[in-house]
Order: C-alpha cells, then structure tokens, then sequence
C-alpha cells in the first residue's frame, strides 16, 4: 500500500514538474508570454453611413423614364459613368431579381473584357402606362420593401 502512494505521489510530482518545465520554456522562447494583454492597444471600428442624399421624389419621374424591361430601363438610366465604365449599365448575367408591387431589384453582371467584370445591385420602380408594366431606374437603396426590412445597396 505504500509504495501504491509513493507511485501516486511520484507521478504527482513529476505532472508539476512538467507543467514548471513547459512554462519555463515558454518564457525562454517569449519573454511576455506572462504579460497581462491590457497593454495592447484597444480596436474599435464605428460605422459611419454614407450619405445617399435626398429622397427622390418617386411620383416625379416622368413617364418618359420607364421602361419595358430592366435591361432598358438600366441602359438608360441617368446614372453619370466615365466612358470606361459604361459597360457597367450592361446586364450581361442577371444573377437575382427580387419584386413586389412597387419595385424591382435586379443583381447582375457587366462583362467588359475576358479580365474586367462589374456586379450591380439595381433597383428600379415600377408604374403601369397605358396597360402596360414599365420601369424606371432609381437610385436610392434597392430595398425593395424599406417600411419592413433593411438591405444593403450600391455597387458591389
């Protein structure tokens, strides 16, 4: 029964021992591994809205504007490109659309070149003249439903 203690005992010992061996090493190898951390800097990141300016006034946009399909309406939208970035207003592959009543947002793809592709997130409202569903191009956020959720917009 005694030497079962000393055993036990031994392999206690030597456990610690281990554990006084591993944090001395540790020391060696990184002398402020025992350092509180409180003397790194404190990260913060605050997010600042961009500013999308004022609300476009939907009911004011002629129906000279709308358009059959979102191809059109984005072709010509009043949207200001450099003449390098016109291919932007290309909807080479509609990736998503989503729709309700008043609006249409549409995820696409512009190809330019083999090395040069844009993806738009788009919105565009919708009205019916004369029978017929048109869209016009809109530029404020592509929620579709802003009284009830939230969603991202822009350029992607």
């Amino acid at each position: 029964m005694k030497t079962l203690g000393k055993v036990i005992l031994g392999m206690f010992i030597g456990i610690i021992l281990l554990f006084i061996i591993m944090i001395g090493v540790g020391v060696l190898i990184d002398p402020g591994i025992l350092k509180s951390s409180s003397d790194e800097p404190e990260i913060r990141i605050e997010y600042k809205p961009q500013n999308i300016g004022e609300p476009i006034d939907e009911e004011s946009i002629p129906d000279s504007e709308y358009y059959p399909s979102p191809e059109q309406a984005m072709k010509n939208s009043s949207l200001q490109m450099d003449p390098e970035e016109v291919y932007q207003k290309n909807m080479d592959e509609v990736i998503a659309k989503f729709e309700n009543d008043n609006y249409a947002s549409v995820y696409f793809k512009s190809i330019k070149d083999e090395n040069t592709e844009y993806l738009t997130f788009a919105k565009f409202k919708k009205k019916v003249i004369e029978g017929q569903l048109s869209l016009s191009d809109f530029g404020q956020s592509i929620n579709i439903d802003p009284e009830n959720t939230r969603f991202v917009w822009g350029g992607l």
